[in-house]
């Protein structure tokens, strides 16, 4: 009799098995991407690079432009107190093309980054044709990479203006000689059309 009953319910089990199949798989589908999702997070969590940034100051964020030979230029956003580097390391660093000459002599990478700043990172190829580009003759005094002689030779520019016009470099427009206060309104006019960026 016993056996009978067993054979019974086993029958029954397997009945409502087959009659409830399809929500049966939808709940074991559901467990498992429930499982998955609690997992996933803590896989990537990891894996993911983190910024540090050596700071008092990490908790506000800033926001830079980063253009020209980097792997992925864009607007990156960094922790306040980040440096040059750290954007250029969020950039993907630099490609094949870029002028690494010209980033040692003009971007100070320890330099710390302010909100909205632009770095521009310009090709070997640009920076040998951007002369030619801009009708720029080649007598104008660079910026960027003249030396405190060279741009003590300028009208209204002496020892200690040349060090200053250093100290602020780079320079991504000659206007910058203005906007950072490096000259003053009238020096700016006259030296105006005597220098260029690259």
């Amino acid at each position: 009799m016993s056996t009978e009953r067993t054979k019974d319910e086993t029958i029954n089990f397997w009945q409502l098995v087959e009659n409830y199949k399809i929500p049966l798989i939808l709940v074991l589908i559901g467990v498992v991407i429930f499982g998955f999702g609690l997992i996933f997070p803590l896989i990537f969590k990891q894996s993911t690079p983190s910024l540090t940034i050596p700071s008092d100051q990490t908790s506000s964020q800033i926001k830079v432009d980063i253009a020209g030979e980097v792997m992925n230029p864009g607007v990156y956003e960094l922790p306040s107190g980040a440096r040059v580097e750290n954007a250029l390391d969020l950039a993907g660093g630099l490609t094949k093309e870029a002028d690494n000459d010209w980033v040692a002599k003009n971007l100070n990478l320890a330099k710390n980054l302010s909100d909205g700043e632009k770095i521009y990172v310009p090709s070997k190829s640009a920076l040998r044709d951007l002369g030619q580009v801009l009708g720029q003759p080649t007598t104008k005094i660079s910026l960027n990479s003249a030396s405190t002689l060279e741009l003590d030779t300028l009208p209204g520019i002496g020892e200690v203006t040349a060090k200053k016009i250093v100290s602020n470099r780079p320079y991504q427009s000659v206007e910058e000689l203005r906007t950072k206060k490096v000259v003053s309104e009238g020096v700016f006019e006259k030296i105006k059309d005597l220098v260029r960026v690259f």
